[in-house]
């Protein structure tokens, strides 16, 4: 909540970061970007890498296949499915976070508009649906949302309110 207030698609948030702290308002979302992204994209990569093994939700379909329970097929599906349609968030970790990719950390390829934070809430439901499914076939209980809407935002509003009371004290002190 507190990145979807400071970072709202709101034309007039949008000019009260760029007025009053470009650089720290670009700073914060390469960061929170860059490190939120690597987090969740890291699990949709294989199970297994070479010799190693990665906690995954891939791992999950492995679970399920050590258990010869029939929803693996499926959640394994859901998955590949999962990974095509956030091909986007997960290139971008890839390509721009994890490894600095020449074009897309010069501009020269561009990601789309699939690292949108609406997108993003859209990709960890999904991951939650795989995760409830797992859960259901071994017999516990299902998680609730992992995106959650109400809660305490107050920080990123009252920064806000304290940055529209600076550009107003500026523009009287211009009159």
């Amino acid at each position: 909540m507190e990145f979807e207030t400071l970072f709202s698609d709101d034309k007039n948030i949008k000019d009260l970061r760029n007025d009053l702290l470009p650089d720290f308002f670009m700073d914060l979302n390469d960061f929170y970007w860059g490190n939120f992204l690597i987090t969740i994209a890291r699990l949709l990569d294989n199970h297994k890498q070479g010799q190693n093994l990665n906690l995954t939700l891939f791992t999950l379909v492995e679970i399920l296949k050590e258990q010869e329970k029939e929803e693996s097929k499926e959640l394994e599906s859901k998955l590949i499915n999962l990974k095509k349609e956030y091909k986007d968030i997960i290139n971008y970790r890839r390509k721009h976070l994890a490894h600095y990719d020449l074009n897309y950390t010069t501009g020269g390829k561009d990601f789309g508009t699939s690292t949108h934070i609406d997108e993003v809430h859209k990709f960890l439901e999904s991951m939650l649906e795989i995760i409830n499914l797992t859960l259901t076939a071994i017999g516990e209980t299902q998680k609730s949302g992992l995106v959650m809407y109400p809660g305490r935002y107050r920080g990123a509003r009252e920064l806000l309110r304290i940055l529209d009371n600076e550009r107003q004290t500026r523009l009287k002190d211009y009159d």
